[in-house]
């Protein structure tokens, strides 16, 4: 009987969606401004258990596509200056394994649909990220990339520092709100905001030693759908 009890209240399943992300960067405390919202996606399992019809707790284990659009206007770091008539674009790109942890509430709208609301943290793991860039002229083009894990780049025969290098782990807050559907379909919206520093590189400034803040968010959309 208990084990039939536990079974009720636990289910799994699956969700996906779009994503809308991007990145912040501070340096000696000036705001860079050198990005901007770029589309994603994200797909995974979640798990829920109600220990109660009203209360109850959500893990969730997800990949997601993040990244950023670099603003060519205010990028001046990271690559040379590649001289008269020849303008560049580029984004970061970002594959992260992201587990969330969070309290669950529900409420009846009507005799098959709910609404809930979720509220925790989340640890997050990135498996890659890419800088890419290129840079164009009227007869051609060239396009960069590079690793923002690794401490130097090489652009056009030169070494420089990574200026945007990350670290892998991150943590921070996640809010979800949605609607069930039934039994099995969740139709939801959700926030994740990393709070630690993603950034990585070190400088010295003035004999001091010196890191950029780096922070990220994600707003995505998703339909699930419990096995």
């Amino acid at each position: 009987m208990g084990v039939c009890s536990l079974q009720a209240q636990f289910r799994a399943g699956v969700k996906a969606g779009p994503n809308l992300s991007s990145l912040s960067m501070v340096i000696n405390g000036v705001e860079t401004d050198i990005y901007k919202p770029r589309i994603g996606y994200s797909v995974g399992f979640t798990g829920e258990y109600m220990p109660s019809r009203r209360f109850g707790m959500q893990a969730e284990l997800v990949y997601g596509y993040t990244g950023a659009t670099i603003r060519p206007d205010k990028y001046v770091k990271g690559v040379t200056n590649p001289g008269e008539g020849v303008t560049y674009n580029g984004y970061i790109g970002m594959h992260t394994v992201q587990l969330p942890l969070m309290a669950k509430v529900k409420f009846d709208l009507s005799r098959k649909t709910k609404i809930y609301f979720l509220a925790g943290g989340f640890g997050m793991y990135a498996l890659e990220s890419n800088q890419r860039m290129t840079l164009s002229t009227i007869d051609e083009s060239l396009k960069l990339k590079w690793s923002l894990h690794d401490p130097h780049i090489r652009i056009l025969g030169g070494d420089e520092d990574n200026v945007a290098m990350q670290r892998r782990f991150h943590a921070g807050i996640a809010l979800d709100v949605g609607m069930e559907i039934g039994r099995m379909i969740t139709v939801g919206a959700g926030f994740r905001r990393v709070l630690s520093n993603m950034a990585a590189f070190e400088y010295q400034s003035y004999g001091a030693t010196m890191k950029p803040s780096i922070k990220m968010w994600t707003a995505s959309v998703s339909v699930g759908y419990y096995l």
